[in-house]
């Protein structure tokens, strides 16, 4: 994980990295509120879906490991006057950053698939463990990384390990060839 830190870190701090496109996936902008409409957007980068659910009357928390997309992210909030909880940290160990639940919606753009398959294990029980009942995940990645990520420690997504990662609680559902939705 210290090589992807390093990388990311080092991306944003260079400008504006090219999977950082300004626009917010489609699929968020489809999802009809639940529960309380809080949500927690893990890999949250500059802050872009986590403000466009926050302009959709969500309370939203967004978590990312780079001091300097977090910076960006809550520059960003503070233009279009959302009130967006951004925090630096490890979204492998949520406990140890503060991220109390229970969170409605759990967004991830290109986070998980990122993560080795342990660090996968921490993640999905940390966003287990912050979820209300009816929560919905949707988790945006790719199945095959190439050679270049997995050097720096990314598994890609493995729907097998998706499902058990989460628990039987949780029930995975794939819409796309990108993009995962699970229920509990």
């Amino acid at each position: 994980m210290v090589l992807a830190k390093w990388f990311y870190e080092r991306a944003y701090t260079a400008g504006r990295p090219r999977w950082d496109t300004g626009m917010p996936v489609p699929e968020l902008l489809a999802i009809e509120p639940r529960g309380t409409r809080s949500a927690l957007d893990l890999g949250c980068g500059t802050g872009t879906n986590a403000i466009a659910l926050a302009t959709r009357g969500w309370r939203v928390t967004g978590v990312d490991f780079s001091p300097t997309a977090i910076a960006a992210a809550r520059a960003k909030a503070e233009r279009a006057g959302m009130p967006v909880h951004f925090l630096v940290g490890d979204v492998t160990r949520l406990d140890q950053i503060g991220v109390r639940g229970p969170f409605d919606l759990v967004v991830d753009v290109s986070c998980y698939h990122g993560l080795s398959a342990q660090d996968q294990r921490r993640y999905a029980a940390g966003a287990r463990s912050v979820t209300s009942e009816g929560a919905a995940v949707l988790l945006f990645g790719v199945e095959r990384v190439p050679l270049a990520w997995r050097l720096i420690g990314a598994a890609g997504i493995d729907v097998v390990r998706l499902q058990h990662d989460f628990g039987s609680t949780f029930r995975v559902e794939r819409s796309g060839t990108n993009f995962f939705s699970l229920r509990s």
